[in-house]
Parts: structure tokens; C-alpha cells; sequence
């Protein structure tokens, strides 16, 4: 207003350049180009501390595992059941417990001893007489089932090394995971609350912007603005505070939250950016000097 009035001959601010801003002044050539992007809270890493065990294989892998252990003792005892070398062999064949417990062995790179000694305790607690099968950790006899157990050999020597190899990368390096990486994904959720700097071209730009997810943005911040007031309140201090204390996302510029990061190790900036903001210098409508501070 007051360069529209001709009561300042100049303004050097964080001024973006915008189109229904030339019609009343005049921008020099840009200074500084930024982003638009947002800011968090980085999630409490003792939250899902107790994941980490699991985080190495992803869910679709351990219920894989999870069915194919199962699955697959069931097979070995149908083989050795119905098998026809131990209709003149001396042995047994296996039962299910005994094949479970062998493969599950197997499976977690252990003595299987161990765990025929609980499946031995298992059936004392729940027999009478001992369950005649064979002693120790011996692999089946006949061929159908030792073909079976080689290939769970292999399949659980790739899977335990691969497993390994991740939980070291896991335990070395922190896994950063943000609530949400894009613009879409804050304006899908319900749990955050999210907000800019009122008066600012952030928050014309999603009233007026065509992008649907801006719009969306847009509606949830309406939507909220009753119980959450300070979410359009004009310094980006109060913003920053209830990212801290609350659910909250705060809409700014990148190299604003970058200064913050950079001091407070608690916030973490999302991982995708609008090129939206050109900062000029801001004249008078055809001021004399907009050609000559363009060129300096």
C-alpha cells in the first residue's frame, strides 16, 4: 500500500513476485529464487523402537514365512506318511510336530536338537508314553523328504542372510520416516493439522491455486480455522511452536525451515517442493529505478 500511496520509494523484504501484485508496483529482476515445502516434528525414535527387529523384511516377506513354515511341515509329513520306503524300513516315519520343529530350526540357524528337545517336552506334558520318532536332529530318510528339507535349507540360508545384512544397515544408520513426503498425502490425513503464515502469498496461492491437492489444503485449513485460529496467524514463531508441541505441519518457505533444521535437530523438512517463489525488490509503478537496480 504504501508504494501504490508513492509514500516509500522502495521495499527490500521477502517480497515474492506474483502477478496480481504488478498491477500496483514494480519488481526488479529476482534476488532470490526459493521453494515452497513443510515442516514437522521428527517422530520420537524410541516410538517404534521395538520394530526394529522386524523392519529388516517387509510385512509381504514375514507372512510369506509365516505360511510357508506351516506349509511346508505339513508337506514333509504327508511324504514321509505315505511314503513307501517305510513300508520295509525299520524307522518311522515323522510326524508333524517333529517336522514343524525341525524346520523351524532350520529356519533360525540353530542346533535342531533344541528344539526336538521341546517337542519332546511337549508330548511328555501331554502323553503318557513317549512319542516313538527319531532320536536327535536326523534329517528324513527317504529321498522325497531330504529333496524338501534342501530346498528349505537353501531358501532359509538367503532369507537369514539377507535378514542380517538389513538389521546391520537398520542398527548403523537411523531409518528417518516421515509421517507423509508430499503435498497430497498431508491433505489425505486427518490425525495433522496444517497451516501458513496469514497475509502471505502461501496462503493465496492455495485459495486461488487450481492444483486440486492446493485445494484441498485450502478446505482442511477452513475447516480447522475455528478450533485451531493461530493456523493462519501472521509469525511463523507461533507456527513453529505448535509444530512442536502439537500434530501439526507448517507450510513455508525451504530456506526458512533449512535455518530451523539446522539448529533444532527435532525438525524435519518434507521431501516434496514447489517452485513458486522469486524474491524482488519492490518499486513504485513505473519507477525510474526498477531498469537500474535490475541491472546492479
Amino acid at each position: 500500500m504504501d508504494l501504490a500511496d508513492l509514500e516509500v520509494d522502495l521495499m527490500v523484504a521477502p517480497n515474492s513476485i506474483q502477478a496480481s501484485r504488478e498491477s500496483v508496483m514494480d519488481f526488479t529482476y529476482p534476488f532470490f529464487f526459493d521453494t515452497m515445502t513443510f515442516l514437522v516434528k521428527r517422530a520420537d525414535p524410541n516410538r517404534y523402537k521395538w520394530k526394529t527387529l522386524i523392519d529388516p523384511l517387509s510385512w509381504q516377506v514375514l507372512v510369506c514365512v509365516a505360511v510357508s513354515l506351516p506349509t511346508c511341515a505339513f508337506i514333509l509329513f504327508v511324504l514321509e506318511r505315505y511314503n513307501q520306503y517305510y513300508v520295509v524300513a525299520v524307522e518311522k516315519p515323522h510326524g508333524f510336530q517333529y517336522a514343524f520343529w525341525y524346520m523351524l530350526g532350520a529356519l533360525l540357524t540353530q542346533g535342531n536338537h533344541k528344539y526336538f528337545m521341546i517337542f519332546q517336552i511337549v508330548n511328555l506334558r501331554h502323553s503318557s508314553r513317549r512319542v516313538d520318532v527319531f532320536g536327535g536332529a536326523i534329517p528324513p530318510s527317504s529321498q522325497s523328504g531330504r529333496t524338501l528339507i534342501s530346498f528349505w535349507w537353501i531358501f532359509s540360508i538367503v532369507l537369514v542372510a539377507t535378514y542380517s545384512g538389513n538389521l546391520i544397515a537398520f542398527l548403523t544408520v537411523t531409518k528417518e520416516k516421515l509421517p507423509f513426503k508430499t503435498f497430497s498425502m498431508v491433505a489425505e490425513q486427518k490425525e495433522y493439522v496444517w497451516g501458513v503464515c496469514g497475509g502471505t502469498y502461501i496462503e493465496t496461492y492455495f485459495e486461488i491455486s487450481p492444483v486440486p491437492t492446493f485445494r484441498k489444503l485450502w478446505s482442511g485449513i477452513q475447516r480447522n480455522i475455528h478450533s485451531h485460529p493461530e493456523i493462519l496467524d501472521l509469525n511463523p514463531e507461533v507456527h513453529v511452536q505448535k509444530v512442536l508441541n502439537e500434530d501439526y505441519v507448517f507450510f513455508c518457505d525451504k530456506t526458512y525451515f533449512e535455518i530451523l533444521a539446522g539448529k533444532d535437530c527435532r525438525f524435519v523438512i518434507g521431501e516434496e517442493e514447489y517452485p513458486n517463489m522469486n524474491y524482488a525488490v519492490g518499486l513504485p509503478n513505473n519507477s525510474a529505478y526498477t531498469r537500474l537496480f535490475s541491472t546492479k
